[in-house]
């Protein structure tokens, strides 16, 4: 009989190329949660995956076994498997935005698992307290500004990182001028530092008082009330603010009932209290049948019971006038007893 001749193929040789680039190792077959990774088939001429997918390539994103049947041109077949490991991404929070008035601020962030660590680009101008992996650290600065943030996962195949902004705000300072006693005035000046930073506003908190200009550290204030009167002065600076509280105490200035003018240097003459404060200010003296006896358009504290004539008055009860530059009158009555 006549021989017949048998070949025998070899079989392919299956393999599975992996292409990934997840987690903090590359090409390695561990993925992080929502990445995905290219699975790529060697070997053959058409393929078979257990997905039933039958191209070369497929993508993957979920954990298991990928395995491949690989078909050569002679119909020969081999097989080949590649394990794919899906980690969880750490869940983390930085906290929120925020405004500090001053240079410390107790930080917010939250991790769910592993070890969390702050960063900043800004380098050595800010200091955690008590170190840079804890969560609730204070965060210290000797800068007015605008700082970045990252808090991120340094213990975790899956790295993850949340950033916040932080902005520290100078708070300025307020004074509001020293408390003034006033003997019969019922206006002065508001005497406020001017802030070096920040903008500064009056306002009334008891008695009564129109200061010119609100927004001016040193004003004109005037209508005053009798006894004390509070005046505030703000100064803010974005969302820092400082106060400080001046007492204007206007008290019932003395205007005397009696003259003696008999030259003993006791009482000689009409003396009002703060007189210059409130010039020019104008005096009328009548008698007792409002006959006008004496007057000053100036006066200066020095009338001693003599008419306008140069005669010396008699003992007797007296009304005066009294009028400031203001315009406020003051009346009532004086007597002259020689």
């Amino acid at each position: 009989s006549a021989g017949k001749n048998i070949g025998v193929n070899p079989l392919p040789v299956a393999t599975i190329a992996l292409s990934d680039n997840s987690g903090t190792n590359t090409y390695d077959g561990i993925l992080c949660v929502g990445d995905v990774a290219i699975l790529i088939a060697n070997g053959g001429i058409n393929y078979l995956w257990n997905t039933a997918e039958k191209s070369r390539e497929i993508e993957v994103s979920k954990a298991g076994d990928y395995s491949v049947t690989v078909i050569d041109i002679n119909a020969c077949t081999h097989f080949a498997q590649i394990t794919i490991e899906v980690k969880e991404i750490p869940s983390l929070n930085a906290g929120p935005d925020d405004e500090i008035c001053g240079t410390a601020y107790e930080l917010q962030a939250s991790i769910n698992s592993g070890i969390g660590q702050w960063s900043s680009p800004s380098g050595n101008k800010l200091r955690f307290i008590p170190d840079i992996n804890s969560e609730r650290a204070m965060v210290n600065t000797d800068s007015y500004e605008s700082f970045t943030l990252i808090w991120s996962s340094v213990d975790s195949y899956c790295p993850a990182s949340d950033e916040l902004t932080l902005t520290f705000v100078e708070p300025p300072v307020a004074f509001a001028g020293e408390d003034q006693q006033l003997n019969g005035r019922f206006e002065t000046t508001l005497e406020a530092e001017t802030p070096s930073i920040g903008v500064g506003s009056w306002s009334l908190l008891s008695g009564y008082g129109i200061p010119d200009d609100l927004q001016a550290a040193q004003t004109r204030v005037t209508q005053l009330d009798k006894g004390t009167n509070l005046f505030v002065w703000e100064v803010q600076n974005g969302i820092c603010s400082a106060s400080d509280t001046v007492a204007l105490m206007v008290s019932d200035f003395f205007i005397p009932q009696v003259i003696t003018p008999n030259g003993d240097g006791k009482n000689d003459f009409f003396i009002i209290d703060d007189l210059e404060t409130h010039a020019p200010a104008s005096l009328l003296i009548y008698n007792r049948w409002g006959n006008p006896v004496y007057s000053s358009s100036n006066y200066q504290n020095n009338w001693e019971g003599i008419s306008d004539k140069g005669d010396k008055l008699a003992g007797d009860t007296y009304f005066y006038a009294l009028q400031y530059a203001n315009g406020k009158v003051f009346k009532g009555f004086i007597v002259i007893k020689r």
